[in-house]
């Protein structure tokens, strides 16, 4: 666990300590303004690479206490949306969300629905190469609501999907070149299975990928 950890972090240090030579030696402002840009991507991907290792830590040993509230799925939404559309726009592609009518509050912890989301929703950006994705909140029968999130890109093996959501597994054939460790479905799950709900895949290689989160309105 440490070592793929450490893999991970090391390779962004790796790329800092790079660039950062490189304007200590260089005069070019266009230059410098773009190995800037590739420093502040390495750090916002190391501060993200921790966050999740803290967030597995602390379901992995019961850390990690809910609060049930009363709030906003459109307020949530417009929140998550919000972040996911500029990550999508900065890629290139078509980015859409939707809330149903009729859909206002629940009963659940909102940072914990805010980081199912947000960990869905980056993950379908950071390997979408061309196209869209999506993020739908939608009603699931008279007692649970569904958190879905859509995209076109290279879509998991049958095979895959399974080990996809165990601890620091990462698909060779769709995460090359992309940073992480792992962990984001991990803690996906877990989250899910602390709400009470279940999550559910469907993928076609090629095509896309769609995950279904099915949580209830009134967590108790």
């Amino acid at each position: 666990m440490l070592h793929a950890v450490a893999h991970e972090v090391r390779n962004h240090l790796n790329a800092i300590s790079l660039v950062a030579t490189c304007l200590t030696k260089g005069s070019d402002l266009n230059r410098n303004r773009e190995d800037l840009a590739v420093l502040a991507s390495n750090v916002r991907d190391i501060d993200a690479l921790i966050e999740r290792f803290v967030d597995f830590a602390n379901l992995l040993f019961g850390e990690d206490k809910l609060n049930p509230e009363c709030l906003s799925l459109v307020d949530l939404h417009r929140d998550v949306a919000f972040v996911l559309r500029k990550m999508a726009d900065d890629k290139g592609l078509r980015f859409s969300g939707t809330v149903e009518q009729g859909l206002v509050e629940v009963v659940s912890d909102c940072l914990k629905l805010r980081e199912i989301a947000m960990n869905l929703g980056t993950n379908a950006v950071k390997y979408t190469r061309f196209g869209s994705v999506s993020l739908r909140f939608a009603r699931h029968g008279a007692e649970c609501w569904i958190l879905e999130v859509d995209d076109t890109g290279p879509g998991i093996p049958l095979q895959s999907r399974e080990k996809i959501f165990e601890d620091f597994q990462r698909l060779p054939e769709t995460s090359t070149g992309q940073p992480g460790a792992g962990l984001g479905l991990a803690i996906v799950r877990r989250l899910v299975q602390l709400l009470k709900g279940r999550i559910e895949l469907e993928s076609e290689v090629g095509s896309g990928t769609s995950f279904r989160v099915i949580l209830p309105t009134q967590y108790a």
